[in-house]
């Protein structure tokens, strides 16, 4: 079976970019073959890879908007001093490119961030070369980049959709370097802790992308977002662990019987 890719970043020698060329090494095997189809969990998992790819190609995109706008603002800082008025319109154009993305945007790349660190501890056990954490570490340089782009981890820090899973907190608890470590905690709650030990409720998130690309079969009646998937199941094991941690008292003996029934 084909590896599964994530895209190569638009700009392979942009300082921002993602490393170029990842393959996914489907390690999945199918569970059988359902009417001609490839077993449930294999299509499911493909689906999902799909997902993380269109995130990632997002947030190249938009690395790469930062980039230019850097550019930009150098040129006209070296212009700055020899300004002429041929030059009007050229400079125009600078201006426009130097600015870096409305605030909006930046929300919605760090959802993508987000949405795409609860992905990669759902699909853990399914890819391989890269692995989910060898790929946690790719994004960690740009959510860097991004959030010293606006000069604070604020905006970051208040975007709380959509919640973290458990798995994701725990991949990103496990696999952090002491840096990356520094950066995510800097990030607040909304990052570092999952909605089920927030209590956070509301309206699930669902990742809309640039190019109108939609996961397969997602407006059908009772299509459901993995993560939002990943968040009940979340909340089912919490059920199953109080439950059993709720142990019966244990039975009287005989002699206990007799006590009692004096």
């Amino acid at each position: 079976m084909e590896g599964l890719q994530i895209p190569n970043s638009p700009n392979p020698q942009a300082p921002y970019g993602l490393p170029p060329s990842h393959t996914y090494n489907n390690n999945i095997k199918a569970n059988g073959v359902l009417n001609g189809q490839p077993g449930k969990t294999l299509l499911r998992a493909q689906q999902e890879v799909d997902m993380l790819n269109h995130c990632f190609e997002e947030i190249e995109i938009f690395m790469l908007k930062l980039q230019q706008a850097s550019e930009a603002q150098i040129i006209l800082e070296q212009r700055s001093n020899k300004k002429k008025k041929s030059r009007k319109k050229e400079d125009d154009l600078l201006n426009a490119k130097a600015k870096i993305p409305p605030e909006a945007e930046f929300i919605q790349i760090f959802q993508k961030f987000k949405y795409s660190f609860c992905l990669l501890a759902r699909l853990k056990t399914a890819i391989a070369n890269p692995t989910s954490d060898k790929l946690l570490h790719h994004i960690f340089k740009p959510l860097d980049m991004i959030v010293k782009a606006k000069e604070s981890p604020a905006l970051a820090a208040s975007v709380r959709s959509p919640a973290l899973t458990v798995g994701a907190v725990t991949l990103l608890k496990e696999n952090l370097t002491p840096q990356e470590h520094i950066l995510w905690s800097s990030l607040g709650s909304y990052w570092t802790q999952s909605g089920l030990a927030l209590g956070v409720s509301g309206p699930s998130y669902t990742p809309v992308f640039l190019n109108g690309w939609k996961p397969p079969g997602a407006e059908l009646e009772g299509w459901i977002d993995p993560i939002q998937a990943e968040h009940s199941k979340d909340g089912e094991e919490e059920k199953l662990a109080l439950h059993s941690s709720v142990q019966p008292p244990a039975p009287l003996t005989p002699e206990q019987n007799m006590h009692t029934e004096v």
